[in-house]
């Protein structure tokens, strides 16, 4: 019995211990090279490496401007760096980085059809449709419209 509680207390310290899916956290731009620790307070030494200036990781959390981050470019793809104004004067200030917003549908070839008129358009391009739209007393705009 003895032999199983120390499997199962030893299981669940490495699964507590597992870093983050890729994608957890929200991106992060890091300004400067900047030395990575294995906890926050820059106790102990430096890992060797370093974050490069400039790369992308993603955010998990900060303490005291100290910032726990992950991802490829931090050795051992995990652990703490400092994120605010160093003693050199510098800012080390995480930038989080914006989603995209979704590339908004282009209109083009836009004709006026007044009611009695026909509206007709087809392509092989399942990105590209003809649609109109009511524009009242019977009258409709119809453009192709190409979506992203």
């Amino acid at each position: 019995m003895k032999r199983l509680s120390i499997v199962v207390l030893f299981s669940l310290a490495v699964l507590s211990a597992a870093p983050a899916c890729a994608g957890d956290g929200p991106p992060v731009k890091v300004p400067l090279d900047i030395d990575v620790y294995d906890q926050p307070g820059g106790e102990g030494k430096p890992r060797s490496g370093f974050v490069k200036g400039g790369s992308t990781v993603n955010f998990v959390q900060e303490n005291d401007h100290w910032c726990e981050v992950y991802g490829k470019a931090v050795p051992g793809e995990r652990g703490w760096i400092w994120c605010g104004k160093g003693d050199d004067g510098k800012n080390y200030k995480l930038t989080f980085l914006k989603a995209e917003p979704p590339a908004a549908p282009v209109k083009s070839d836009c004709k006026e059809i007044g009611p009695n008129e026909e509206a007709s358009g087809g392509s092989s391009d399942p990105k590209k449709k003809y649609e109109c739209e009511d524009l009242g007393n019977g009258n409709r705009q119809c453009c192709w419209v190409t979506y992203p």
